[in-house]
């Protein structure tokens, strides 16, 4: 989760750099790049704050991580006899 906040961050300054980018050259596309941009960002933040609270919860529940049997086996091609 760590590199997720990490690329939120530069998410951010990213947008700051469009954002600069207008104000030195008044160009709508830098705008209109960094309005999508914090779209992009605001999904993502939302889905690390969901990723957060489920990590909360198990962590509090003192539930581990699981895999399901038929995902964690490897299957076999033979034909069953």
């Amino acid at each position: 989760m760590a590199s997720a906040f990490k690329q939120i961050a530069t998410s951010d300054k990213a947008i700051e750099a469009q954002v600069k980018a207008f104000s030195s050259d008044f160009d709508t596309a830098h705008l209109k790049k960094a309005i999508v941009e914090t779209y992009d960002l605001e999904d993502e933040a939302h889905r690390m704050g969901q990723r957060l609270v489920t990590y909360r919860s198990l962590v509090q529940s003192g539930q581990q991580k699981s895999t399901p049997a038929a995902q964690g086996e490897t299957p076999s091609l033979l034909p069953i006899p």
